[in-house]
């Protein structure tokens, strides 16, 4: 950032600069850079001594706006997943221009206000934030999901294809097995327990189970949907 004065009269004898963070002016070479972030303010002279008519401010902000995610009215980071409604806030020294975000499968930005809580369609949502000096924030982005996993229960031979069971069902097979699918947020965890367990252990889908027994599954997505 730079300064100019001019006067198209007698012309310019001397220009002054207040600093960020300075209660006085000092001297300042006309049309130099400045770097310091923070607020300026400055007058000139002219070689007749007249002086500007006000003193001009200005704000040099090189540092872009910070976003933050919440849901369910707690902090997330970027790039979490949730069930519950969730907002985008941005802070920045300057001030916040704009807030914008994209829906799930769109590449629209939409003006956004912050600390508005959303829900509704699932899937990827991202959000970023302008400042009044044209600082851009890093995207920041989250997966709403409510939908729960489906889980499918299988019976059959040892290394075969097997029958999937309906829950509850009792089976003579050579092994059961149990598979979980989520196509929105994904499988965080999948659980057994049941007669053959003390309590419930991490199963790995299609493990085959050949110890009779009744068995227990239940698999949770990266939303926390079980």
């Amino acid at each position: 950032m730079k300064y100019i004065a001019s006067d198209s009269g007698s012309g310019i004898a001397s220009v002054y600069v207040q600093k960020p963070g300075s209660s006085s002016f000092v001297s300042y070479t006309n049309g130099s850079q400045l770097t310091v972030q923070g607020k300026y303010k400055f007058k000139a002279y002219d070689k007749a001594g007249n002086v500007t008519s006000t003193i001009h401010e200005i704000t040099l902000d090189l540092t872009a706006p910070v976003g933050q995610l919440k849901a369910g009215g707690v902090n997330v980071a970027n790039g979490s997943y949730t069930s519950k409604p969730f907002s985008y806030t941005a802070t920045d020294a300057v001030g916040i221009a704009i807030c914008q975000y994209k829906k799930p499968n769109s590449s629209e930005w939409l003006t956004y206000t912050q600390g508005t809580n959303i829900s509704g369609t699932e899937g990827w949502y991202y959000f970023k934030a302008t400042d009044t000096a044209g600082n851009v924030s890093a995207e920041s982005k989250i997966f709403y999901d409510v939908s729960k996993p489906d889980l499918y229960l299988i019976g059959g031979p040892i290394g075969g294809s097997g029958v999937v069971q309906t829950s509850g069902a009792v089976v003579n097979s050579e092994c059961i097995r149990a598979t979980a699918v989520d196509t929105g947020s994904g499988i965080a965890s999948f659980r057994v327990w049941g007669d053959n367990y003390s309590s419930a252990v991490a199963y790995t889908s299609g493990t085959e189970l050949t110890k009779e027994g009744r068995y227990y599954f239940d698999a949770t997505n990266k939303a926390g949907i079980s």
